[in-house]
Order: C-alpha cells, then structure tokens, then sequence
C-alpha cells in the first residue's frame, strides 16, 4: 500500500453550529478532555493498518492517519459530515459522560474500519447494510473469541458500544432486534480486592499522624519549620517529617538539614 499523510484540520468539540465543515476528510475531532480521533480517514477506503482490529491502532494525538490518497470514496464525505454533527450533538444532548462518547466512537471507528474491508462501504447511509455488517461483525468477534485473541468480556465490550453507536445514529432503539448478543462471562470479571487490614491500619496511621501535627502547629501557633511525627513503618529519620513555609511544603528527612 502506497500510504502517505494527508493535510488534517483540529475541531474542538462540540463544533459550533454555525461552523461548516467543507473537507470533512481532514477533519480531526477532538474532545475536552484532549483525546482525538481521525474521523476524516473513513472518507478513504484504504488507510493506515490497525494494530488490533477491534480497538484501532494507536495514533499520535494530533496527527491524521497515513490513508492511500487516490481511495478517497466520495458518498462517504456527507456521512462522515453527518458522524462529525451526531457525535458533537451526542456531546451536547445525551447527557453522557465525554469519555464514554469518546470511548464508543472510538470502537465504532474501528468497527467501520472492518466494514470498510469487508465492501460495507455504505453503512452510514444505508440501514440495511448496516445491519448485515453488525451481523457479521458480530459473527467475526465470536471467531476472535474462540482463537482467544480476544476475551469474551472485551468482545461482548466493543459489541454493545457499536450496537449503542448505530442505534442512536440511525435513531433506531431496535436496530439489533435479530443480532446475536454476546454475554458478559460474570466469572471472568476481575473485582477490586479491598486492601488488606494491615494497609488500612498504615494508612489510617499515617492521616492521623498529619492530621495531629498540622492541627498542633496551627492551634499553637508553632514556628517553622515544624515536625511531623510519622509512623515507624516509614522508615524515617527519628520518625520525622518537616513543614517548611515554602511551595514545597513537605520535605523528606534526608534531604532536609533540619534532621
């Protein structure tokens, strides 16, 4: 493949209403939180390989996809005109967390990445293509599965976020009514061990150890620098730490000359 970069333009999100976007294939969106995604690149039909096919490969922030210039698909600029609208409306009106719109236009990214490799080249537009290339999407994430290339949890994952996006791009709640839904495994969830009784006492130790000292030196109006006393597990120097009145306010004991 003969890939190479292409002139990209940055767009804050949400776009402004009153903003026209003339190429959309150099748009590149970004969010508030300052990740971005290269939704101009789908106007071409051959672009930079993904690393893994249901996540996308990674790309510098704010740099376009390498795409094969001559691949430019025409229908696909107003459908990517109307992706770039849907996802600044979703921004403003879903109530949705920016991450979780990011997260999901991200998936569906990749999702029409494979579409795109398979002759869906009209999805966007065309309900029922659309439909058929979830259907074996969905068929292909169940073979990664069995391969294990990937977990059934993540296949589950990046299926519901493109059954969300679709949904709500084509205003359809029943879209996937007919697609064969890839449950959650529950066993496979890995849940967040709660720290042991030993690491609470630590911690707790540790507050209000601080908590004592900086609410002495400031009820007795003590001098800097003042001592902290700290807990023994720390290690430290007389079991010291020091509060200097500085940008820094806390200094470990072997740096300082205090100690």
């Amino acid at each position: 493949m003969n890939l190479e970069r292409r002139i990209i333009q940055v767009y804050d999100l949400p776009i402004h209403s009153n903003i026209t976007i003339l190429r959309p294939e150099q748009v590149v969106v970004k969010f508030p939180q300052g990740k971005t995604i290269d939704i101009g690149a789908l106007c071409y039909l051959i672009r930079q390989p993904t690393a893994k096919s249901h996540l996308g490969v990674k790309r510098i922030s704010n740099e376009g996809r390498l795409v094969q210039i001559d691949s430019v698909y025409e229908p696909r600029k107003d459908d990517v005109r109307r992706l770039i609208t849907f996802i600044s409306e979703h921004i403003i009106h879903s109530g949705k967390r920016i991450e979780t719109i990011r997260d999901m236009i991200s998936r569906s990214v990749a999702f029409i990445f494979w579409a795109d490799q398979n002759k869906f080249y009209d999805l966007l537009n065309k309900k029922e293509i659309a439909k058929l290339a979830l259907i074996q999407y969905t068929q292909y994430l169940k073979e990664k599965v069995s391969r294990n290339e990937i977990t059934i949890n993540s296949a589950s994952r990046q299926q519901s976020s493109v059954i969300t996006f679709l949904c709500d791009f084509f205003e359809d709640d029943e879209f996937a009514i007919g697609v064969n839904i890839i449950r959650i495994n529950q066993k496979l969830k890995k849940s967040t061990q709660p720290p042991s009784e030993d690491s609470q006492a630590k911690v707790l130790s540790l507050c209000e150890n601080i908590f004592d000292g900086i609410v002495s030196f400031i009820l007795e109006h003590k001098q800097y620098p003042h001592e902290l006393n700290m807990p023994t597990y720390l290690n430290f120097p007389n079991n010291k730490l020091w509060i200097f009145p500085a940008e820094s306010w806390f200094i470990h004991p072997l740096k300082s000359d205090v100690c």
